[in-house]
């Protein structure tokens, strides 16, 4: 098969920059004039709009399927959702890459959703319609994001080399789901009782009883993987150790 060489369409573009800023292109327009007086700067005739609000460099940028919005994230441990903007500030540090709506409401949130990755090791989940945010735990320093084809899982790319398969559909039921990574089935569904098993009671600010829900967060192999003990963490700040009986 010969090499494309064929224009087939021409499309916007986004770019970030280390001076703060991003800049929204359109390829299709003209190029510039040809330059008479040699002094004279290029005309930026490409050049629709600049967007500045970041503090420190941009480092990563999504624009949703529908084209409507946009999603920025740099340095200064911010989210910036676009059009209109929204400033979304939980990470601890660096924010080093973010995923937009998917537009077709096969996630979570579908096309008001953001996740971000950060340096500080968590990936965070943004509702911003509904105004929420979910947090997991990922334990070292977040480099990239890729969701699945279905939206229910996120591939999550870490500064420790290795690539986890994030499913979106569980942990929120105190529940450890174990995958055949090469089939896809599922092999286990544990429970993790957590705080239930130790029955204490959890009293909220109104000082009336609540139920626990314990989320699990964060899971942890003995040696790495090697060992034959795993152990995992929720929301009800307890730590589980399982293991060979």
């Amino acid at each position: 098969m010969a090499f494309p060489t064929k224009v087939v369409t021409q499309l916007y573009g986004s770019i970030g920059s280390s001076d703060r800023s991003i800049r929204l292109y359109n390829p299709s327009r003209p190029s510039p004039p040809p330059i008479t007086n040699p002094l004279e700067p290029p005309k930026a005739t490409q050049l629709i709009q600049t967007y500045s609000a970041h503090g420190y460099e941009v480092l990563d940028i999504t624009v949703a399927r529908d084209n409507a919005t946009f999603a920025s994230v740099g340095g200064d441990r911010s989210v910036f959702y676009w059009d209109p903007i929204m400033l979304l500030d939980e990470a601890g540090d660096s924010i080093s890459c973010v995923l937009a709506g998917n537009g077709e409401g096969n996630g979570k949130g579908g096309e008001y959703e953001v996740l971000s990755g950060s340096v500080d090791g968590r990936v965070r989940t943004y509702d911003v319609r509904m105004g929420k945010v979910e947090t997991d735990v990922v334990g070292t320093s977040v480099t990239s994001l890729a969701r699945t084809r279905d939206g229910k899982g996120v591939l999550v790319g870490g500064l420790d080399s290795s690539i986890r398969l994030m499913d979106r559909d569980t942990g929120a039921d105190g529940q450890v789901v174990v995958w055949d990574t090469l089939t896809g089935n599922v092999e286990e569904k544990i429970t993790v009782e957590g705080a239930k098993a130790e029955g204490k009671k959890k009293i909220g600010r109104d000082g009336k009883v609540k139920d626990r829900q314990n989320v699990v967060s964060c899971v942890a192999w003995k040696q790495e993987g090697r060992g034959n003990q795993w152990c995992c963490g929720g929301t009800d700040g307890v730590v589980t150790v399982f293991g060979v009986a």
